[in-house]
């Protein structure tokens, strides 16, 4: 019996030993982190919101901002061309941008502009599921809507996208192969995008990452050894 009770606990251990994918939806049960972000998580799946819609929570950092959810850790940094310090929710429902554009100016000088980048480094492999960008102006600083092209590139590649179809309101486009199992990926903006249409300006609202899962052979390999280890035994 004690051989079987320890085949079927290493069985187990071996199934959970990947994150089985979460809802790729809109999250709710949103928890404020002591790092000024909010987030959930849904099995595996890990929502970093950015965009915290509170004065109280308004911070700016020239060595890029930290944050920590779902047991993974994340550091955004300012890498572009024109580099200035990382703001959050500033105004008080605008996200991530960069305070360093230098020719903006007026309620919204905080966003994401010509030439500048955020960088988002990982503390370890994810899978990008999602990503939601704002940037129209509305009466109370940028609504959840956004417009024009971005580049979006990872350690794996990526490419310039229509901000538009990653603004949060779905249906949104899917991610490519490009943003799976990845340490890092950044946010560019540009002045004219690929096809002729103007670059984006806004900020970064919120992402949707997950453990990625290993391969169908590590699953077995993981199985096999639990069989030979309780053999062993036998």
């Amino acid at each position: 019996m004690k051989k079987l009770i320890g085949f079927i606990a290493l069985t187990a251990l071996s199934l959970n030993a990947y994150a089985i994918p979460g809802d790729n939806g809109v999250s709710d049960g949103l928890i404020a982190d002591g790092d000024n972000s909010l987030h959930s998580t849904a099995g595996a799946l890990t929502t970093f919101v950015f965009d915290t819609n509170s004065s109280a929570l308004d911070i700016i950092d020239a060595d890029g901002l930290k944050f920590s959810a779902g047991g993974i850790n994340l550091t955004v940094t300012s890498v572009g061309s024109i580099t200035g310090p990382v703001i959050q929710d500033d105004p008080g429902n605008g996200g991530l941008g960069v305070d360093g554009f230098p020719h903006e100016t007026g309620p919204f000088a905080d966003n994401m502009g010509g030439g500048e980048i955020l960088r988002f480094e990982f503390d370890q492999k994810i899978d990008l599921l999602q990503i939601d960008l704002n940037g129209i102006p509305g009466t109370n600083g940028h609504t959840k809507q956004a417009s024009g092209e971005f580049g979006l590139y990872s350690d794996n590649g990526g490419g310039q996208f229509d901000a538009w179809n990653h603004d949060g309101l779905w249906p949104d486009d899917p991610l490519t192969d490009d943003f799976l199992t990845i340490t890092w990926f950044e946010v560019r903006t540009v002045t004219v995008g690929a096809t002729g249409r103007r670059g984006w300006h806004g900020y970064v609202d919120s992402i949707f990452v997950r453990t990625p899962e290993p391969g169908i052979a590590a699953l077995l390999g993981l199985g096999l050894i639990g069989i030979a280890v309780a053999r062993r035994k036998a």
